[in-house]
């Protein structure tokens, strides 16, 4: 049965941060990648705050989450840069926008990672967020590039998984 990214709505952001995007928490597989909107790209074990529970869901390539099967967890690149952002109010316009601060990125195992790509994925946030960052998580399986932004907007932001286009150069929403 398939269950859409509102399926988790009423679990809490900060739950689903801190299960779905620690080094723990977090499996990553990438399946081939086929048109097909019911073909799964990435695999998930989210667990409660307090680990009573694991899920395992797959994400499907339309955005769709979809009840998973148990897997290990491979060490796949995760790079957080969720606080190299630095938001600031245009007095004139009455509107946010991002800076970001000198850094050096780090992969989950705090080694330093050089990749364009991950530039690129930084400098479209900049460019195109209005709103402080609450998290922006980029990973790579395989050969393809995803990130994860949930924005302090004051509203209710479980976030957005972006796949990175190689040919575009550019993120697009997934679903």
């Amino acid at each position: 049965m398939k269950k859409s990214i509102k399926y988790f709505k009423p679990l809490n952001v900060l739950l689903l941060l801190l299960v779905a995007f620690t080094v723990s928490a977090l499996g990553l597989i990438l399946s081939s990648f086929h048109s097909s909107s019911n073909t799964s790209i990435l695999m998930l074990k989210l667990n409660t705050a307090n680990d009573e529970k694991t899920l395992y869901r797959k994400l499907l390539v339309n955005g769709e989450l979809d009840k998973g099967k148990k897997f290990k967890v491979k060490n796949e690149e995760i790079v957080d840069v969720s606080d190299i952002f630095i938001d600031h109010v245009n007095r004139k316009s009455n509107s946010i926008y991002l800076t970001v601060k000198k850094h050096v990125l780090k992969d989950q195992f705090k080694k330093q990672v050089h990749n364009p790509i991950y530039d690129r994925m930084i400098k479209q946030v900049v460019k195109e967020q209005q709103h402080p960052i609450f998290v922006f998580t980029m990973f790579k399986t395989k050969n393809h590039y995803y990130a994860y932004l949930a924005l302090n907007a004051g509203i209710d932001d479980t976030g957005t998984i972006y796949r990175y286009s190689k040919k575009d150069k550019k993120m697009s929403g997934i679903g």
